[in-house]
Order: C-alpha cells, then sequence, then structure tokens
C-alpha cells in the first residue's frame, strides 16, 4: 500500500525492505514486538548533522509529494485497520 501510494505521487523509495525482514532504525523495536508499522529512511548525507535544515537541506517539492502519498496510505489504514 505504502509503495504503491508513494508511486503514484511520484516518489517511489529508493529501497524497500523485503516483508518479514526487520528494519534498520527505531522500527526494529516495534517489529521484533510484532507490530505493524511503516519505516522511512532518508538518504540525507546530512541526518542528524547541524546543516541539516531548511532550505539548503529540504527537498519542498518532494515533501509535498511525500505528504500526499502519506495522507493516502492514512486514510486508506483508518477506513481498513486490519
Amino acid at each position: 500500500m505504502t509503495v504503491g501510494a508513494m508511486t503514484e505521487f511520484g516518489v517511489a523509495p529508493d529501497s524497500v525492505t523485503p516483508d518479514g525482514e526487520p528494519p534498520l532504525g527505531e522500527a526494529c523495536n516495534i517489529h521484533d514486538g510484532g507490530g505493524r508499522y511503516v519505516s522511512l529512511i532518508g538518504l540525507n548525507g546530512r541526518f542528524h548533522s547541524p546543516t541539516d535544515r531548511w532550505p539548503d537541506a529540504v527537498n519542498l517539492e518532494r515533501l509535498v509529494k511525500q505528504t500526499r502519498a502519506f495522507t493516502v496510505v492514512a486514510r486508506r489504514l483508518a477506513e481498513n485497520p486490519k
């Protein structure tokens, strides 16, 4: 669902962790506990850096597309949470 929505809005992910494999980052804890999640890991080389700031490190056009895609995902999950 998430990849489809992202692709629909022109922001397909660079990579996708296959179902069942543990994700990177903090979502690993949710995975280990059996929870449901969507985990996004960015490729920004400035992540957690003091230079990771607007406007230099923010692609506003891409952010708007991602926001639209995740709004679709959130609505679909709210309508059918199972």
